[in-house]
This record gives C-alpha cells, structure tokens and sequence, in this order.
C-alpha cells in the first residue's frame, strides 16, 4: 500500500512515541564489546557511571524506531522488509548519555520524497535524560518498490530546521589518511548479540537476519551475510577517536550516507577507512570527512560502503591518547 502523505503532513507519531529505556551497565559493556572497543571509560565501572558510546542510540534503539514510525505511516511489515537504510545525522548534546541513566525516546516520520528505487522516508528521533536533549537523529531509508499515493511526484516535508551537514569536498591541500578496519568473520553475530538489552529476552524472529544467518542472506539476494552499517560507522567512530586521541565523550554529531553493503563470510574482509581535516570549523570544534571503502575489485576499482562520512567533536577534553601518527590527546590532525 502507499505511504500515507496525510499522516506525515499531519506529523502523526506512532502510538509508541515517547518511549522510556533504562541504560544499564552490563548493556553499556556489551555494546563497547560489540565494536571490539576497549577504552576504560566503556568498560570500568570503577571510574563512575560508564560513558555511553555515541553510536549506541542508533545502534541500539534507533532501528526499531525507524520501522515502527514507518509502519504507522502505512507501510506494511512485508513492504519494510524491503527497506534499505540510506543515511543517518546525529547531533549529541548537550547532555552526555551515561549508564543509569533512564532514556525518553521519540520519533516519527518527518518526510517523505520520491526515488526511481522506491520512495525515501526520513524518520526523526530525539532522546532526553531529565528533560534535556542528549540526541537528535534523522534516519534516510529507501522502501524499494515503494510508493507516495497517487501522486509520486510528490515529496512530503515537516522538517523542522536542522543544522546543515558540511561539504565533504577536498579543496586539495588536506591530507588524507588511512587505517585499515579488519572484519572478522564473526562480527556481524557479536553486534548482533551485543546491541540488546540483555536483561530482556529477545524472540526468536529477532534472532534471525541476513546479518548472521547465511540462508537467510541467500533469500534476500544477497551473495554472502552482511556487516549492519552502523556497527560499521561505529567501528570508524572508535578507530578516529583512537588514532586522534579525542574522547568519545566530546564527539558532537556523527553524519554518514551508506553506499554498499560489506559482504563477509568465512574469512576475515579488511577495509580502508580514509580521512582528512574539515577546512570549515565551529568555535572550539574539531572536525573531519571520513569514507569506508571495499576491498579493490579484480580490476582495481573499489566501492564505498560508507561516503560522506563526517564527525565533528569538542576540543580539550580529555580523550584515551593518540597513536604515534595522531595529534595529540586534543585529537587535532
């Protein structure tokens, strides 16, 4: 069925939204776990309440918010299942999420364009601790074969104003840098177990994937399992914040598109992360582009997995330090 452009125009939340999380340790843990990040500041409940990875929101509550604010729009659970997660922006802050702390959540569709695959749909979510805002993000996803009712030249918007994201155009005088991000074979079922609560069981059907269950990817089309793009995103984020020593809690907004899916199997998959500087800084902001690439292909050329990639953080706070090739524990390039 096609989406419904009344509900959107309306600004229709799903009856979900708000919804209430409580963020707890052993869920805090897992989830640095899932990544292979190891910073004290995740994993040592000695140091005070645990930091909160800037990528555990979407990582781990987002998601299923995407999908119930698309189905309250009219889009079936059938139809989602055709959905491919296109883009995400999330701005942090003030407000620095930290185990105990109890989450409000709320989302909904907030536009809805027309594309030759299917119909775009940008979901909006926000969470509060206290009453003060520690995220906003906004999700793209194309539901292929999909439709905006009888009008698909129509594009639907309730955008509130939001931030503008930097051109990731090189003017030619930045130097790129590289690491590599190796994917072992088993990543896709740690994140998999990692990013639920575990003081919640889950259900069988949550259990089952294209991103762990080959037979599954098999009948999605796929040639091989595929890596979530936001384990991948937040594997990045972990690996900049190491090689520039700035720290997780200081990252600001994390924006990204996903180009490609990163295929893995039975052996491990290495890819290149690539970075340089901004040449357009807020007051007291550092900030970067970043692209994930394939592996190269038979005749030389690779892909993207993920492009536009952009990570802006507060400069001075402490962070974990920076490798030999980084800029110091104030995380300048």
């Amino acid at each position: 069925m096609p989406v419904d452009a009344a509900l959107i125009a309306s600004g229709a939340r799903p009856r979900q939204s708000p919804r209430s999380t409580e963020v707890n340790d052993p869920w805090t843990m897992r989830f640095a776990a899932g990544l292979g990040d190891g910073m004290p500041e995740l994993l040592d409940t000695r140091l005070g309440p645990l930091l909160v990875h800037p990528c555990f929101m979407p990582g781990a509550l987002e998601n299923p918010s995407m999908f119930l604010s698309v189905y309250a729009v009219g889009v079936t659970n059938r139809e989602a299942s055709a959905v491919v997660h296109a883009s995400i922006d999330s701005l942090l802050g003030p407000a620095t999420l930290r185990s105990g702390d109890t989450l409000v959540t709320t989302f909904g569709v907030v536009a809805a364009a027309p594309r030759r695959a299917g119909a775009e749909l940008t979901t909006q979510i926000e969470h509060s601790v206290g009453g003060e805002t520690v995220c906003r993000s906004r999700w793209g996803c194309v539901i292929l074969g999909q439709r905006l009712g009888d009008d698909e030249l129509a594009s639907i918007s309730k955008l509130p104003p939001w931030p503008a994201v930097p051109s990731a155009t090189s003017d030619g005088t930045a130097a790129v840098r590289t690491r590599v991000l190796r994917i072992e074979p088993t990543a896709a079922h740690v994140w998999e177990a990692c990013i639920q609560d575990p003081t919640h069981a889950r259900r069988l059907s949550e259990m089952i994937s294209p991103h762990t269950d080959a037979r599954v990817a098999e009948r999605a089309g796929f040639p091989a399992r595929t890596l979530t793009g936001v384990c991948l995103l937040a594997r990045a984020v972990s690996e900049l914040s190491r090689t520039l020593g700035f720290s997780l809690a200081a990252v600001r907004r994390v924006t990204a598109s996903f180009a490609a899916p990163v295929y893995i199997d039975t052996d491990p998959v290495d890819l290149l992360l690539r970075f340089w500087p901004s040449t357009s800084l807020p007051a007291g902001r550092s900030a970067l582009f970043f692209e994930v690439r394939l592996p190269e292909q038979d005749d030389g050329s690779s892909k993207d997995a993920i492009r536009s990639g952009y990570i802006e953080w507060e400069e001075g706070l402490p962070g974990p330090g920076a490798d030999a090739g980084g800029g110091g524990p104030t995380g300048k390039l």
